[in-house]
């Protein structure tokens, strides 16, 4: 929970461990956030924003990563979340 507490509520800055995801330019609104240690977790998001400027992070997939740099695998779920369109009602 501190991660995600810190992420909403430092705004402008993001924490060191919420890095961007970007593998091509149709990915510049993913993210992850990472889970550092034995079992080496991200949780991939999509940023957007409301009409009036708010940033959302939707958390989409929780993947465990095996390899250093990221795989043909972790490319397909990246640029599948990519691919989600959410409409956000306020």
């Amino acid at each position: 929970m501190e991660i995600v507490e810190r992420i909403l509520t430092l705004r402008n800055r993001f924490y060191d461990h919420y890095k961007k995801e970007q593998v091509n330019d149709h990915t510049r609104q993913i993210t992850a956030i990472r889970f550092l240690g034995r079992e080496n977790v991200r949780i991939y998001c999509k940023e957007t924003r409301t009409p009036d400027g708010i940033t959302c992070i939707i958390c989409a997939v929780s993947h465990r990563k095996k390899v250093q740099q990221n795989d043909k695998k972790i490319k397909a779920i990246i640029n599948k979340i990519a691919s989600y369109e959410y409409e956000i009602i306020e």
